[in-house]
């Protein structure tokens, strides 16, 4: 059995109503009572693929926006496969979806970056990794995976052989082990170019007004509990 919007049943306007209300405290529930709300206006990409999700997603118990869960399925353990299937892509899979790029940086390949068509797993990784990635042509996402806690004994340096080449900007970001931006009193989430990064001369990698300077820079991450070595202090 099938079931898709007709060409009546068009999309609501997003609301606050639409994306909090009359849903369960239960995280598992609530999510797939906001995927059944959701879902039911937006088919996926593919068409092709459409009577299949619609079937997975009604044996699922999501049928014409609403959720109910199926008789004898545990959801905390369909939770649990669920979170095991989308670790995979990163960890199991991880020559699959990402080029090495060395030195232990990676980049999710371009087949399955920002348009994911019909790549569920993936998308479902890069949802819960980096909400809205662009396309490949578009902006590019390198990551570097930090083993073990930044504390006060611990520090990282990322060295830069000469300004990024890029056709616009770039920068570095730091995310905890949610996803989330690292929260410090400095309020600083990134260092890029239009950050004040100095050579280690003192001058400014990026001046304002037009600069042929071009060479190696250093930028450090550590905690603000001990003071930077002196090499790495503004002159």
């Amino acid at each position: 059995m099938t079931s898709k919007p007709s060409p009546a049943q068009l999309a609501p306007k997003l609301t606050k109503s639409i994306l909090f209300d009359g849903l369960s405290t239960n995280p598992v529930e609530n999510l797939l009572q906001l995927t059944a709300r959701l879902s039911y206006f937006s088919l996926p990409e593919v068409g092709s693929e459409i009577a299949k999700v619609n079937d997975i997603f009604h044996l699922a118990g999501l049928s014409r926006g609403s959720y109910t869960t199926p008789s004898g399925v545990d959801l905390k353990r369909a939770m649990a496969d669920a979170v095991a299937t989308i670790s995979s892509v990163n960890h199991d899979q991880f020559d699959k979806y990402f080029l090495k790029l060395g030195n232990n940086w990676s980049l999710l390949r371009d087949i399955y970056s920002g348009d994911f068509k019909n790549h569920y797993t993936v998308r479902a990784f890069v949802a819960d990794q980096g909400y809205l990635q662009l396309k490949a042509d578009q902006a590019l996402y390198p990551m570097y995976d930090v083993s073990g806690d930044l504390t006060s004994d611990k520090s990282y340096t990322v060295t830069f052989s000469r300004k990024p080449p890029v056709n616009g900007f770039w920068s570095l970001t730091v995310y905890n082990e949610k996803g989330f931006l690292v929260a410090n009193p400095t309020n600083i989430y990134a260092l890029g170019d239009r950050s004040a990064i100095k050579y280690p001369n003192g001058h400014l990698v990026y001046p304002t007004g037009s600069s042929d300077a071009d060479g190696e820079f250093t930028i450090l991450l550590q905690t603000l509990d001990i003071p930077p070595p002196e090499k790495y202090r503004s002159k």
